[in-house]
């Protein structure tokens, strides 16, 4: 039986120097105030990976108790965004879910691992590196206080999951299958944030106040976002950007855009733009100059690739 939460030894708060702690493939369901307790008071503790353990329940708000913190692996869980009557929760799929049931559901996914006769060793069927490969960009982390949720089941975003956490200065949503019209509320409680990678997911750019509540917000990687860019009928708006007084990098390649209700880009402050992958050629077809000027009013762009 697998636990229903994490149960750490009182003994790790003698830990003192430890600056690293990664507690990956224990698998367990929900991860609570109190559970991580014992590390409260290690004050060089700066990163902490739970990744790979079937969390379906966390609540983010116990992370700001620590007093050194500096990177926070979640990724590759099942945490799912908390419904409004759950909030209490934070993020879970379903909290009314038994401990039966979990164990069942755990137990046809444990395929993922494979251990070795003495059980002193464990390796994904794909036979991933034993090295340590975070999925968080060195430049993400330059800037601070990081959490990494990349590869969950976080499909739509609630605000009061994030509550709490302003002190946050980078976050990865990557490989979320994330299909929400954003609309400038979703990341209100991350006022501080200044690198979002949304990498991989489905956003659905209908607003042009999308994301407008990150005032501080330098890089944004919107990158692999193909799905409603390639929705026959489904016409997305890309004056987001001006909203964004601070963005210096916008990642947006392999979205495969070939149209957009704007007829062009707009920031006073982007400095470099990675456009790759895009139908530039359906943009700028012969016979249409709806988009010739498209990136004209990009007043201090200083590196464009459209490879």
């Amino acid at each position: 039986m697998y636990s229903p939460s994490l149960n750490l030894s009182k003994t790790f708060s003698s830990l003192s120097n430890l600056e690293t702690l990664r507690l990956r493939g224990y698998v367990f369901k929900e991860l609570r105030q109190g559970n991580l307790d014992p590390l409260l008071s290690l004050r060089n503790l700066t990163v902490l990976d739970l990744g790979t353990n079937f969390i379906k329940v966390a609540k983010l708000s116990l992370f700001k108790e620590f007093p050194a913190l500096k990177f926070i692996d979640l990724s590759v869980n099942k945490i799912s965004p908390s419904s409004d009557e759950s909030n209490f929760y934070g993020f879970c799929s379903n909290p009314r879910i038994s401990v039966e049931q979990y164990n069942r559901q755990v137990l046809q996914e444990m395929h993922y691992f494979r251990y070795d006769v003495y059980a002193r060793s464990c390796r994904s069927k794909d036979k991933e590196a034993a090295s340590y490969q975070s999925s968080v960009k060195e430049e993400c982390l330059q800037y601070g206080e990081t959490l990494d949720l990349s590869r969950n089941n976080i499909f739509f975003i609630n605000p009061s999951d994030f509550r709490g956490l302003s002190s946050l200065r980078c976050l990865n949503l990557s490989d979320n299958a994330i299909s929400q019209t954003l609309n400038g509320s979703e990341f209100r409680h991350l006022s501080g944030l200044k690198y979002l990678d949304f990498s991989n997911n489905r956003i659905d750019l209908l607003y042009s106040t999308a994301f407008k509540e990150l005032n501080f917000l330098e890089i944004l990687d919107l990158s692999n976002n193909k799905h409603y860019f390639m929705a026959e009928g489904v016409t997305q708006v890309l004056s987001f950007m001006k909203n964004l007084a601070y963005l210096k990098k916008l990642m947006m390649n392999e979205n495969q855009i070939s149209t957009s209700i704007d007829t062009g880009m707009e920031s006073q402050s982007l400095q470099i733009l990675e456009f790759r992958g895009n139908r530039l050629d359906v943009l700028w077809r012969d016979g249409n100059a709806r988009y010739l000027s498209f990136f004209k009013n990009l007043t201090n762009l200083e590196h464009l690739d459209i490879s």
